[in-house]
């Protein structure tokens, strides 16, 4: 499985097979956010978490704040529990997973700088591809 452990909370990394699902849960995972566009394991998250489908191409095309807004609003439930842990996942775990848990990130507080260093110190070769969207999307939000 390509996942990389991000803090207490959350991890980040790859589509996973059956493995990597049994490893998300015998590490403590409760939520999945799941970000590819297209994907044919939705069963393998949604029979074993509380889940959330919120696909985006990764195209480097500009992405929407109700694209960002999904994802966030799913963590900020999910962390309303306090044994919750969230796995946010593309398609290998280095663009729009990066990008979207670096949002939800920044919703907690952490500075721009502080939530991308700790995306590329946990997860190397993680890019905050959407950056600027994600920026956009909190600023709509009121962050």
């Amino acid at each position: 499985m390509d996942w990389s452990i991000i803090n207490e909370r959350f991890s980040l990394g790859g589509a996973p097979d059956l493995d990597g699902v049994a490893g998300l849960l015998r590490h403590g995972h409760t939520h999945a956010i799941d970000l590819r566009h297209t994907t044919n394991t939705i069963d393998l998250y949604a029979l074993n978490f509380a889940y959330l489908w919120n696909p985006a191409i990764d195209d480097g095309g500009e992405k929407s704040v109700e694209w960002f807004t999904r994802s966030i609003a799913f963590a900020w439930g999910a962390l309303l529990n306090p044994s919750s842990r969230i796995y946010v996942g593309c398609h290998q775990g280095n663009s729009r997973g990066p990008s979207t848990l670096y949002a939800i990130l920044r919703t907690q507080g952490m500075s721009s700088e502080d939530a991308a260093t700790l995306l590329s110190a946990k997860r190397p070769g993680a890019e905050v591809t959407y950056m600027q969207d994600a920026e956009r999307a909190l600023k709509a939000l009121g962050y």
